[in-house]
């Protein structure tokens, strides 16, 4: 018996000095215990984006609902983090003037050219408004919008004679914001009383905020602050505007972003374009990028009404292009409206090239 023993524990010490590795490793492994390890990720980094805004929703942070979506979407990728960083163009600028860069952007049309911008591979979801494109090349994806309102002093636009009708301009028509501008009771942006036709000298929203004048053109968020103010002196109504918006947040690949990560920021880009993404957008009271988006829900009737009329009616500049004409857009818009020979003719030549994207 101890002869067989012996030759037993000789044969298995062979066994284990000659048996070849693979099957050594075969023996030690334990199928159960891989059942309980956690499945490694394929890469671990960070990905720094910027969002510059140089415009408000509504209501709430585009910087925070931005972070939000990219926790969401990191839960979906282990190993990845995503750091949002709120900015200012001019904290942008400030940052890239001392050599800072990030590997992605969030940012609003017109800031950026493409040189600052990596190519990605095409996103086939089509949204409401254009990608931001060049010779065939996807650099960034829209992903939320904001416009304007048309906000009239009830009290003072009953005492120069506003009609009270249902239509979508509620009985204001161009005719009577060319009234209200020669009565000096009228803000209006350049850019959007030039597309009017109107002519005349503008007043400062300071004025409609003080209860001065009839009416403003503004923005969203101006429209959100009025209706948040504590103070109730201005009983507004809030007439949404149909067309023309530069309030949009496009997202994209900064250049000199690495492969791995321009990959993950191309994905991220879907990502915020996908419907359960969109329909978060108006909780800001912002307007989704993509045209058919379901549970809309909006926090006034105004903005129901303005998300509907938008829908098949936005038009936004061309990112590009608004970048390299913004400022002569700007100065025609302002000679067309103090009245200059051609100003009128220079504006419509000039927005016609930032719509479309032309050299």
């Amino acid at each position: 018996m101890r002869i067989l023993r012996a030759v037993g524990a000789l044969l298995l010490l062979l066994f284990l000095l000659l048996a070849p590795k693979p099957l050594l490793r075969a023996l030690s492994d334990d199928p159960m215990a891989r059942l309980f390890e956690p499945e490694q990720p394929d890469w671990y980094g960070v990905i720094e984006v910027w969002h510059i805004a140089s415009f408000k929703p509504f209501q709430g942070s585009g910087t925070k609902f931005l972070r939000e979506q990219c926790e969401r979407f990191q839960k979906r990728h282990p190993g990845v983090h995503i750091e949002v960083i709120g900015l200012t163009p001019d904290m942008f600028a400030a940052r890239i003037a001392r050599g800072a860069f990030p590997d992605a952007y969030s940012f609003p049309a017109g800031l950026l050219y493409r040189e600052r911008l990596s190519a990605m591979e095409p996103v086939s979801l089509p949204p409401l408004l254009g990608a931001a494109e060049a010779d065939g090349l996807l650099y960034a994806v829209p992903y939320l919008a904001s416009g304007n309102f048309l906000l009239v002093n009830e009290q003072l636009a009953q005492q120069i004679g506003t009609e009270d009708t249902e239509d979508a301009w509620e009985g204001v028509s161009v005719a009577m914001l060319q009234s209200w501008l020669d009565a000096g009771q009228l803000c209006v942006p350049p850019i959007w009383g030039a597309q009017l036709g109107l002519v005349g000298e503008s007043r400062a929203f300071s004025d409609f905020l003080a209860g001065k004048i009839s009416a403003a053109v503004a923005d969203a968020r101006a429209y959100g602050d009025i209706t948040r103010s504590d103070s109730g002196n201005l009983a507004v109504r809030a007439i949404p505007l149909t067309g023309y918006t530069d309030e949009v947040m496009y997202f994209g690949a900064a250049a000199g972003t690495d492969t791995t990560r321009l990959a993950l920021i191309r994905e991220l880009a879907v990502f915020l374009l996908s419907g359960e993404v969109q329909e978060k957008v108006p909780a800001l009271g912002a307007l989704p990028v993509r045209r058919y988006i379901e549970n809309v829900a909006y926090a006034s009737d105004s903005l129901s009404l303005w998300q509907e009329q938008n829908t098949d009616a936005l038009l936004a500049p061309e990112p590009f292009a608004f970048e390299r004409h913004k400022d002569a857009l700007l100065q025609d818009a302002e000679r067309a409206l103090r009245g200059e020979t051609g100003a009128e003719a220079a504006f419509s030549e000039r927005l016609a090239v930032v719509l479309n994207g032309e050299n």
